[in-house]
């Protein structure tokens, strides 16, 4: 790990069985136990915005039958929810992270541990969550989060996706890129 990370190559990792998720991560779990809080929802092919309840937003995720193909919406939740409302799910993620010495809030290596408590720490972000529907493949579509660039290092872990129409298991394309890649894609 540590060699890539010198020269900030991007790093997946796939399945990390001892450190898996405990909670239920489906739509279906969020709609029960946070199916009142309200969310913003953007389409990230319009810019078009709409508030929702989680469980208006859930509640056909995962079925694409009288879907528009046009549309690809996606939820976020504000900062200060994931560990006030979501406070258990939050926990589950912080376990589940790879890498704990590094990444876990309280983990030995963290950076901000070790920050001088005189000094500004540096402008990281904290967990947010998103809830992406799936977008068309089609050309010229965005899919369904826009590119964002992000001024240190970031993990994402994807905790849950629908069967695809055709019953294959549902996945996510994610295009990542190197920090020396910066210029290149910001002129995207």
């Amino acid at each position: 790990f540590e060699s890539l990370w010198t020269v900030g190559e991007p790093i997946l990792i796939e399945c990390s069985p001892d450190r898996a998720f405990k909670m239920d991560w489906s739509p279906t779990a969020f709609r029960q136990s946070h199916g009142q809080l309200d969310v913003d929802v953007y389409d990230s092919q319009t810019f078009a915005e709409r508030e929702y309840t989680l469980d208006g937003f859930l509640k056909n995720f995962g079925q694409y039958e009288n879907r528009s193909k046009e549309e690809s919406w996606q939820a976020n939740t504000e900062v200060w929810r994931v560990k006030e409302q979501f406070a258990a799910h939050s926990a589950d993620f912080v376990s589940a992270l790879p890498l704990p010495m590094y990444l876990c809030p309280r983990g030995p290596l963290h950076l901000l541990e070790h920050y001088p408590s005189w000094m500004e720490p540096p402008d990281v972000y904290n967990p947010i969550m998103q809830f992406a529907k799936a977008s068309n493949e089609r050309s010229g579509t965005r899919g369904a989060a826009r590119l964002v660039w992000a001024g240190c290092d970031t993990v994402d872990m994807m905790t849950y996706a629908a069967p695809a129409p055709n019953g294959d298991p549902g996945s996510a394309i994610w295009d990542i890129f190197r920090g020396e890649d910066s210029e290149k894609a910001r002129l995207f």
